[in-house]
């Protein structure tokens, strides 16, 4: 029988402490406990693309809007404490350093292959080093929640929105990259200790509300409505000219560039829970009925039908085969670097703007594709 841990806490201000308060007394004696709440919840998609997007709160004028908005983020706030509180106890050695037996060089080598993520690129395969190292940065587990108070107060409090001043440029990214590492140790030894994760179950994605991913007709149309798709293909054009000045599109009907790459990832989303409907769920018309038809807006007027630069065949078998065909977490991942791109000093396409230049294609093509599968079956119930 395993031998409990004895973990002698100091009586001192809880800003300042180490101790890992965020673990119930059943999670301090098997730390794997913890590591199933955090991943049965969250898989690592989502933990990164969440984190992405809370990042992110430092360069756009609103609010955490992701998933069910402030709801989401406080419930993976809470499960990234777990883990970073899990990896405290690995790095003190408190009986948790079994959980690191399993992790051999084959198993980093089938992790490399199936997930996308960086630690092990940069960071070797010792696993304790990594995570001591990574505490050393951040001035310890008190410094990591410093951390995420200061991020919560990004994403959730107006009073840091009132002049675009609130931090310097880039100045977050290597809070993220630390955070990021701890994240993808952590799942990597969860999943070697023959632990499964689970797609998040907060909400339908990372940028898709339950209720959004349950309606993706309605909430596909919801965008269209609000803005003409020229007008959202122009705005994905002038974002691709920011690279240029590391500015622009710092005002309008989207906000700046950060309006315009959160409606470009609902989008990806949106493609994607379609390209999981099989043929018939297109064939039902009740699908894609509207009930309202103030919901089509301008949509619906086919005057001046836009031209499309991407698309050989518009007929709906055509199109239902390119939405299975894309490689969404790819777009997902390029749209993120292009966003470092812009707000940081690392140069992610290493002066290839071919990829970048194919990234815009591949979204412009995605607009198509969603636009004229709308065009095809969505239909106003008078």
């Amino acid at each position: 029988m395993k031998e409990e841990s004895k973990l002698m806490r100091q009586s001192i201000w809880i800003w300042d402490e180490d101790y890992p308060y965020h673990l119930t007394i059943e999670e301090l004696k098997n730390p794997l406990l913890a590591l199933q709440d955090v991943f049965s919840n969250y898989s690592l998609k989502d933990c990164q693309y969440l984190l992405w997007e809370w990042k992110h709160c430092n360069y756009r004028p609103y609010l955490f809007s992701f998933g069910n908005g402030v709801h989401t983020l406080y419930h993976f706030m809470c499960k990234i404490q777990k883990l970073l509180n899990v990896a405290w106890l690995i790095d003190k050695e408190f009986a948790c350093i079994e959980l690191l037996i399993a992790c051999d060089e084959s198993a980093f080598e089938k992790f490399k292959q199936d997930n996308y993520c960086n630690f092990f690129y940069k960071n070797g395969t010792d696993l304790r080093s990594i995570i001591k190292r990574n505490f050393q940065e951040e001035d310890g587990l008190q410094g990591f929640m410093n951390v995420l108070r200061h991020w919560w107060d990004l994403g959730v409090s107006f009073r840091h929105l009132d002049d675009g001043s609130r931090c310097n440029v880039g100045s977050e990214i290597p809070e993220f990259k630390r955070l990021n590492l701890m994240i993808e140790t952590m799942n990597f030894i969860s999943k070697n200790n023959d632990m499964k994760e689970s797609p998040n179950v907060y909400a339908c994605s990372a940028y898709l509300s339950l209720e959004e991913g349950s309606q993706p007709v309605k909430t596909l149309m919801r965008i269209f409505s609000k803005w003409e798709y020229e007008e959202l293909k122009g705005f994905l054009r002038e974002l691709f000219y920011t690279m240029n000045s590391h500015g622009g599109l710092e005002t309008g009907i989207m906000g700046d560039r950060g309006g315009v790459v959160h409606t470009h990832h609902k989008l990806i989303d949106l493609a994607r829970e379609f390209s999981l409907k099989d043929d018939n769920y297109f064939e039902e018309e009740k699908h894609f009925t509207l009930k309202d038809d103030s919901e089509l807006g301008i949509f619906w007027e086919d005057c001046d039908r836009p031209p499309f630069h991407h698309l050989s065949e518009v007929n709906l078998a055509y199109l239902i085969n390119k939405l299975r065909n894309t490689d969404y977490e790819l777009l997902h991942r390029n749209l993120h670097e292009f966003m470092l791109f812009l707000v940081g000093h690392e140069n992610v396409f290493k002066d290839d703007y071919m990829e970048l230049i194919a990234l815009f294609q591949r979204l412009e093509e995605l607009q198509e594709v969603l636009y004229l599968l709308m065009l095809n079956r969505v239909q106003v119930d008078w």
